[in-house]
């Protein structure tokens, strides 16, 4: 519930901003070394890069565990069928 209310303000308020900028950092970093491991060019690229993005979001995993009742093994892995459906 605290990251999703944090989330929510983050971009208004400068103080969260400041105690969240490693966090945000870390998470760049993940998208970054996550899309290294694939060999897609061009558009399928870039929709590749927007679904890992959407994969390691917050609010992804919140919606597919708590509201859709996913495990996190089930979520990695239907992110995982997602990407390679790109």
């Amino acid at each position: 519930g605290m990251t999703a209310l944090v989330l929510r303000d983050l971009p208004e308020v400068e103080a969260i901003q400041a105690v969240a900028a490693p966090t945000l950092r870390y998470w760049a970093e993940v998208r970054m070394l996550l899309d290294r491991g694939w060999t897609a060019r061009g558009r399928r690229r870039a929709l590749l890069r927007a679904t890992i993005g959407h994969a390691i979001a917050f609010q992804t995993w919140r919606s597919l565990a708590r509201h859709e009742g996913l495990d996190d093994h089930q979520v990695a892995d239907l992110m995982v069928r997602l990407a390679r459906a790109v």
